[in-house]
């Protein structure tokens, strides 16, 4: 999940420290969730994996809904 993580968020164009920030955490959570010193929680990856929904569908046009 680390490189999920990493990845996620370069695709959305976050830091770290704005995913902290959206989430109420410490930034140095969500560095220990990145470089895999603890497991990133379930509903980190639901959140991150709405947020990635919600940008593709915000990119969409009309012709591909």
């Amino acid at each position: 999940m680390t490189t999920d993580l990493k990845q996620s968020l370069r695709t959305l164009g976050w830091r770290q420290s704005d995913l902290a920030d959206r989430l109420g955490v410490d930034l140095a959570t969500v560095s220990r969730w990145a470089n895999g010193h603890l497991p990133v929680p379930k509903y980190v990856s639901a959140y991150l994996d709405l947020a990635l929904r919600l940008r593709d569908f915000s990119h969409a046009t009309l012709d591909n809904l």
